[in-house]
C-alpha cells in the first residue's frame, strides 16, 4: 500500500513477540477490522516471529526452511491486516533472516526485512533495524539525516540507548547553547520482547507482547507550523480475553 504524499497523519500497528501464533494474528485482525485503528498505514515486528527453538535447531538446513517457512505464514496474515509489514528477526528466527554477510530471503510480497535495511515510509519518515544504525553510525553518518524522523525496530536483547553522532566539537555544544529551546525526541526506539510491560517513554517504546494479546498503535502528525512528523499518541492496547473487555493505555 502506498501512503498518500500530502498525509498529515500516520497511524502505526507495532508488534513483537507474535512466536508464530497464527491464531493470536487472526485474533487481531479480527479486532482491527471492527475498531477505529482499522486505517493503520503500516505494521512494524520488531522480532519474535516463529516459536521458540533450542540452540541447536537451526544446524539442519531444512529446519531452517521450515522456520522460513513458518515465518512466511505469519507475516502473510499480518498483510492481511495492511499490505506494509516492516520486520525485524531477533536471535530466535531463522539465522538466514539476520545475515549481514548474505542478503536475507524475500519471505513474501508485501514485506521487507529491514534488520540491516531501511525504508522510507513517507517523505520524513525512515523505518530501519538496529544493525543499519549501527552501520551508519559506524561509517561516521548521522541516520536522521535529511528526515524528521528515524523508528528503529530493536530486539529484546537491547540492553544499551543508541548513540548519537555529533558531527563536529561544536555539534556537542549546540544543545547547550540552545538550553532554552527543549530537545524533541529524534530516534524512536521500538523495542520487542516480552520483558517488559507494553508502555513509552519516549524515545523508548515498549510494545509488548502479541503471545499475551499486547499490541500498541503510534500515531504520528505532521506539524503544520514547523512541517515536522512528530509523535502525536503512544496507545497500548490487550486482546479481548473471554469474557473480558479491551483495556486501552495511553501514553
Amino acid at each position: 500500500m502506498t501512503i498518500r504524499t500530502d498525509a498529515t497523519k500516520l497511524k502505526l500497528l507495532l508488534l513483537s513477540d507474535l512466536e508464530g501464533q497464527i491464531p493470536r494474528v487472526n485474533q487481531l485482525c479480527e479486532e482491527l477490522v471492527s475498531s477505529e485503528d482499522c486505517d493503520v498505514s503500516a505494521v512494524l515486528v520488531a522480532g519474535g516471529l516463529v516459536a521458540k527453538r533450542g540452540p541447536h535447531d537451526y544446524e539442519a538446513l531444512e529446519a531452517v526452511a521450515a522456520a522460513e517457512g513458518d515465518m512466511m505464514a505469519l507475516i502473510s496474515r499480518l498483510e492481511m491486516i495492511i499490505c506494509r509489514v516492516l520486520y525485524i528477526p531477533d536471535n530466535n528466527d531463522p539465522p538466514t533472516t539476520r545475515s549481514i554477510a548474505v542478503s536475507a530471503p524475500s519471505l513474501t510480497q508485501y514485506s521487507s526485512n529491514v534488520y540491516y535495511q531501511e525504508e522510507q515510509l513517507i517523505e520524513g519518515v525512515t523505518i530501519m533495524g538496529e544493525a543499519r544504525y549501527f552501520k551508519l553510525v559506524n561509517d561516521g553518518k548521522d541516520p536522521m539525516q535529511d528526515r524528521d524522523m528515524v523508528l528503529v525496530l530493536r530486539d529484546s536483547s537491547v540492553k544499551t540507548r543508541l548513540p548519537v553522532v555529533e558531527s563536529s566539537f561544536f555539534a556537542g555544544l549546540l544543545p547547550m547553547l540552545q538550553s532554552n529551546k527543549p530537545e524533541e525526541p529524534r530516534a524512536i526506539e521500538i523495542i520487542g520482547g516480552s520483558d517488559q510491560h507494553p508502555h513509552a517513554q519516549l524515545p523508548l517504546i515498549y510494545p509488548g507482547s502479541l503471545r499475551l494479546g499486547q499490541y500498541t498503535i503510534l500515531q504520528l502528525e505532521k506539524d503544520p507550523l514547523e512541517d515536522k512528523w512528530c509523535v502525536a499518541a503512544v496507545i497500548s492496547h490487550q486482546l479481548e480475553k473471554e469474557d473480558d473487555e479491551d483495556v486501552d493505555t495511553s501514553y
